[in-house]
């Protein structure tokens, strides 16, 4: 992997230790942040490195044994002294090196080689499945990354160098499973690399450029060109696209939505890495090089609140990599505290658009955070504060402000609540809309069916 692999070889971990601990910074803080103190909650979960996460379900890498974990942490999210729901996905002994994976409701994809310009991708459909091949053929496949029934990669046969390529559109055959004669693939020849998919919409980077790709019945239309030609890594959440930029001679955070204005997240004379888009955050991690001493680096991680234009420093001991997120979960790989390996950090944001904690200006003490799981497949959790007893109408709208759901309609003590919904709506985005008191506050919610 392009940023990672020189990390997973200087930093093997050998085996898989799962606990949970306290919040790493309490009782003992860290040293002052560049940027505001980190809103949230950090939680170490295991060795290993490389990890992705989709809805309440943590992934990780055992680099040494060629192995891949998943942790399901229920319903709140928030991981627990045991270790229910761990489960090992790909064993010791696949017979190729484990490359770049994602991961999107039920499947897991990933490359694996077998040889310098030879790889692989493969599939495990999750949460028991075992690996299988999607492709073939004695040459380079790489970077898969999946959304629904559409799987992206790109790919180099004799005679197509990087970056110039062919960017594939992977869909499956009529039963619905990939791997099999009847797959439709489309091609793009110079298509582009680091392909990333949301919905319908796909972005890659060309030599000089980032482009967009339009969906149909899983083929793509001739894309559009943003006009970046500084653009290094994509990453992409429904309209919006954040991107590495290379213009001022070292990577900067830049992100944009549609084709407006671009908006710079993360500038100066530092190098910006990898940036990964949920909603309203957008992570990161920032590298610098030292020149003193024995040289080396110094890397962190960082989140950005687009709800309040604010950024924050994740980690504080200088080797932090490789985040994802996905609604207020944010995993990134650190190797040199105490306990080094997987941490998660649940952000609590400042603002009502935020990814959890939103506390309405004056009204101290009453939160409504953001429903885990989301996207919401099933019955989701709904979790807020009130700083005195008050009665509570909880509601959830659908975007044309029609009132589809009251969930709870009661008076609740002070303290902490969490209730739960089982939507019976079609997919699509609704809001949850909170009423207590003279409080009030509304999080945006996803359906999936």
């Amino acid at each position: 992997m392009r940023k990672t692999a020189a990390i997973l070889v200087c930093f093997l971990l050998v085996s898989v230790m799962l606990a949970t601990s306290a919040v790493v910074f309490a009782g003992k803080p860290p040293k002052p942040p560049k940027r505001p103190a980190q809103p949230g909650t950090e939680y170490w979960i295991a060795g290993g490195v490389q990890p992705r996460i989709y809805q309440n379900t943590l992934f990780w890498h055992v680099a040494s044994a060629q192995e891949i974990w998943m942790w399901d942490l229920g319903v709140d999210g928030i991981p627990e002294t045991s270790d229910d729901g761990v489960k090992q996905l790909v064993a010791s002994g696949l017979p190729s090196n484990l490359g770049f994976y994602r991961v999107w409701a039920n499947r897991l994809v990933f490359d694996a080689w077998s040889g310098e310009e030879i790889s692989q991708i493969y599939m495990i459909d999750l949460p028991d499945g075992a690996p299988y091949t999607v492709t073939e053929g004695d040459y380079l496949k790489r970077n898969p990354e999946i959304y629904g029934d559409v799987l992206v990669y790109e790919s180099y046969p004799e005679g197509q160098t990087i970056p110039e390529g062919i960017l594939n559109f992977h869909n499956p055959g009529s039963d619905g499973i990939f791997g099999n004669e009847d797959d439709a693939v489309y091609e793009k020849l110079g298509g582009g690399v680091f392909p990333r998919i949301w919905g319908n919409r796909v972005v890659s980077r060309t030599a000089a450029d980032l482009i967009v790709y339009e969906l149909e019945g899983g083929a793509p239309d001739g894309g559009t060109s943003l006009g970046k030609q500084y653009a290094w890594w994509p990453a992409i959440y429904e309209n919006t696209i954040a991107w590495e930029d290379k213009r001022s001679g070292n990577m900067d955070i830049y992100m944009q939505v549609g084709m407006g204005e671009e908006t710079p997240i993360a500038t100066g004379g530092k190098s910006d890495y990898q940036p990964e888009i949920y909603d309203n955050l957008i992570v990161w991690y920032e590298y610098e090089y030292k020149t003193h001493g024995k040289g080396g680096h110094i890397t962190d991680v960082y989140v950005h609140d687009l709800s309040t234009s604010d950024s924050y420093q994740l980690t504080n001991s200088g080797n932090g990599y490789d985040p994802d997120v996905f609604g207020n979960h944010i995993v990134y790989h650190n190797i040199t505290k105490k306990e080094a390996g997987v941490f998660l950090f649940i952000f609590d944001s400042g603002g009502d658009g935020g990814q959890s904690a939103g506390v309405h200006p004056g009204t101290d003490g009453f939160m409504l955070f953001q429903n885990s799981p989301n996207p919401v497949r099933g019955r989701t959790a709904i979790r807020f504060t009130l700083a005195e007893s008050a009665p509570v109408t909880l509601t959830v709208h659908d975007v044309a402000g029609r009132n589809v759901a009251t969930v709870a309609d009661r008076e609740f003590t002070a303290g902490s609540h969490t209730v739960e919904w089982n939507p019976d709506v079609p997919s699509g985005t609704y809001f949850c809309r909170i009423q207590a008191g003279e409080f009030t506050a509304t999080k945006r919610m996803t359906v999936i069916r």
